[in-house]
């Protein structure tokens, strides 16, 4: 009977727990006559267990991947360094090398040419820029043997037409921005706790993008949503953070606090997702005002 990858994953990831109590099952119920081998021996348990530890990563990416209430785009390429360092890890594997090497192969056939949308969310995201993005794509070189370093060009001048386009429809408004008061430090160490300090190297797991660590792995701190680096950069601008959250802050809220900002947008948020709203629009008149953000024009617009 053919089973699908990922039943067999979740199969063997219930199943390994108990081994020892299946053993105990099957010795007691099926009697081993004098002479013939275990219906189930050690080795049995050490392929299953190999195959599960082979799945893992690939079961995890597939939930984060599938993710519905958070961006999935910036995550690709994490996920591509991920699966590639997996299969390299076991091509050589004298029990696994003769389903990875088709594995890699189908790998680079799909995912040796990048898309742009993916590597242009990547770099979006703060922890990465395009810093991180080349040191992605170095150590995505080092795990598939390509050679990404035209492409690296290649989107980079993808980005730079693309904020040209930018620049050229919206680099005639410019938000007012508040005087701040210099900081006493204090507070920027609460934010840090939370969120990381931004300015600590990249170099440990749960801080920046993340890094090549030990045995080529390369760390992304998911808990880290881009949404929570927005929400403190809108919720500094003063009146701009107004006409973006105008469900949380009213006329009679305006000195509401980044903390109390931030808490009842995760409060709403959170009862959005457990009433399957999030993907509602509630705002008819903002769903309107982003009808003119596209950079480039819609075919409605092209044709007036």
């Amino acid at each position: 009977m053919d089973v699908r990858w990922n039943s067999t994953y979740l199969m063997l990831k219930h199943l390994v727990p108990h081994k020892q109590t299946f053993g105990v099952f099957i010795q007691t119920q099926y009697p081993r006559a004098e002479g013939t081998p275990y219906l189930l021996t050690d080795g049995h348990w050490y392929v299953a267990e190999k195959i599960l530890e082979f799945f893992e990563l690939f079961y995890d990416s597939t939930v984060v991947l599938f993710g519905v209430y958070y961006p999935t785009a910036p995550l690709i390429l994490y996920n591509l360094i991920e699966i590639a360092g997996q299969l390299k890890n076991y091509e050589n594997d004298r029990m696994l090398r003769d389903v990875v090497i088709p594995m890699k192969s189908k790998y680079l056939k799909y995912w040796n040419d990048i898309p742009l949308l993916y590597s242009i969310a990547f770099i979006m995201d703060p922890r990465a820029k395009i810093k991180g993005f080349s040191n992605a794509l170095r150590l995505l070189s080092s795990l598939t043997g390509t050679d990404y370093s035209a492409y690296f060009t290649s989107v980079r001048a993808a980005m730079s037409d693309m904020f040209g386009k930018y620049e050229s429809k919206f680099g005639s408004i410019r938000l007012a921005r508040p005087t701040h008061k210099p900081s006493t430090g204090k507070r920027k160490a609460q934010w840090g706790k939370i969120f990381g300090d931004g300015s600590t190297s990249t170099t440990s797991p749960g801080s920046g993008l993340g890094s090549v660590g030990t045995g080529g792995s390369f760390t992304v701190p998911l808990g880290r949503m881009t949404s929570a680096s927005a929400l403190l950069q809108a919720a500094s601008t003063g009146e701009s953070t107004f006409s973006l959250t105008g469900r949380i802050i009213e006329e009679r809220m305006r000195q509401l606090k980044p903390e109390m900002v931030e808490m009842l947008t995760c409060i709403k948020d959170w009862e959005a997702a457990d009433e399957r709203a999030q993907h509602m629009v509630e705002d008819g008149d903002l769903q309107a005002a982003y009808e003119d953000q596209y950079l480039d024009e819609t075919p409605a617009q092209a044709a007036v």
